[in-house]
């Protein structure tokens, strides 16, 4: 669901990244640190990835 599908399927692929690297940084809520580079690493994986899919 890349950007190239329409604006629909990227906000919902958008959306599920967010969601999936809210979902790991609350996994990892006891290492703050751990957590939110985690989750930053992800959201901007996740949304370079479907930029260019």
């Amino acid at each position: 669901m890349g950007y190239s599908n329409g604006a629909l399927r990227g906000l919902v692929g958008t959306a599920a990244v967010l969601l999936t690297a809210a979902l790991i940084a609350s996994a990892l809520r006891h290492w703050r640190v751990a957590a939110m580079t985690t989750a930053g690493v992800l959201t901007a994986a996740g949304i370079g990835w479907l930029a260019t899919h």
